[in-house]
């Protein structure tokens, strides 16, 4: 009654083994994931990032125009994100949190930007091995188009754990510059051990995530329309 997940070097989730007989509901969550209504999907994607911009809001600076203006965003935000809060808020939050000469630049290879998709790898596989442990399938997303994309749902539910991330790298110790050290994918990693708060229980990312997986779940099978997001 157990599902065994076999994870690449990286590890990613690149199969896993379901028994076809117990307790688990694999079935029911693949044709709640299917059958899911669009407008139900915007819902839970209006969930998300309004999470991600409120804890985008919380690493700036208390009371300052950025975190204000991320707030509002996050307070007026619809179904489906129309108005492509997301991308405004970002234009903002990076250049006051890191500042104004940074650009995010992904797979850049060095620096701040090579910190931060260190550690968006390590919570992303993280979180992929918690939704494939819930049952869900990986491909079947919320936003995230599915085309060449095996872990489009992960990259769907990851969005409000990258400011964790984000704060996690720019208070790291050891300095940041060119390409990344032992030392600093050490550090990085420790994002793992950091403690997160997920609805009203305090514990460790890992179990955070599992929680957050399995409150998709519900979501799919339609006890619930409420997504547990870790935050701080």
């Amino acid at each position: 009654n157990t599902s065994l997940i076999i994870c690449d070097k990286r590890h990613l989730p690149a199969g896993t083994l379901l028994p076809l007989f117990g307790t688990l509901d694999h079935g029911a969550v693949l044709q709640g994931q299917i059958e899911i209504s669009q407008p139900r999907k915007k819902q839970l994607w209006k969930q998300i990032i309004k999470e991600k911009l409120l804890h985008q809001a919380m690493n700036l600076e208390p009371d300052s125009y950025p975190r204000t203006r991320i707030n509002d965003m996050a307070s007026k935000i619809r179904s489906g994100d129309p108005d492509n809060f997301e991308a405004q808020g970002a234009r903002i939050y990076w250049n006051a949190f890191v500042g104004s000469s940074f650009r995010r630049e992904p797979r850049s290879g060095e620096g701040v930007n090579a910190a931060l998709d260190y550690g968006y790898a390590v919570v992303r596989a993280l979180l992929a091995r918690a939704v494939v442990a819930s049952g869900l399938h990986l491909s079947i997303s919320v936003f995230h188009s599915p085309r060449a994309n095996p872990l489009c749902l992960v990259d769907d539910l990851i969005e409000p754990l990258r400011p964790i991330v984000d704060r996690h790298i720019i208070r790291m110790i050891e300095p940041i510059d060119g390409k990344l050290t032992p030392a600093n994918k050490r550090e990085i990693v420790e994002i793992l051990v950091s403690r997160v708060r997920c609805v009203d229980q305090a514990s460790s990312l890992p179990v955070a995530c599992e929680r957050f997986a399995d409150s998709y779940k519900r979501c799919v099978l339609g006890a619930s329309n409420k997504l547990d997001i870790p935050t701080w």
